[in-house]
């Protein structure tokens, strides 16, 4: 979380999908895959990807995270630190090979 350009809370959100998981490997720069076991693990009910070269810049707001004001904040799982760390390091190593490739999306960025 952080503060949005109006001045108000915002998310960077990074673009997870359960379809279209097959890839040859290995897999493109930045997207990351979970298989059913590790999705469990982070409080997902099924296998996903999560590519960080689609994001989303989004103000904290009801429209767009209606559970945000609900106990629990509507987060369903979290990442362990070393997860983070790992993701971290993709996106760093993606800004610095590929920004270009970067989709930015959502009403924060402009």
């Amino acid at each position: 979380m952080e503060a949005g350009r109006s001045g108000g809370a915002a998310a960077f959100v990074a673009y997870t999908t359960s379809s279209g998981l097959h890839f040859n490997p290995p897999l493109p720069l930045g997207v990351h895959s979970f298989d059913a076991a590790q999705a469990r693990g982070l409080g997902q009910e099924r296998a996903f990807r999560l590519d960080l070269r689609r994001l989303a810049f989004l103000p904290l707001t009801p429209s767009w995270f209606p559970e945000w004001s609900q106990p629990g904040r509507g987060i369903v799982g979290r990442a362990p630190t070393a997860l983070r760390r790992a993701l971290d390091d993709s996106f760093a190593t993606l800004i610095r090979r590929s920004p270009a490739i970067i989709e930015r999306l959502g009403p924060g960025w402009r």
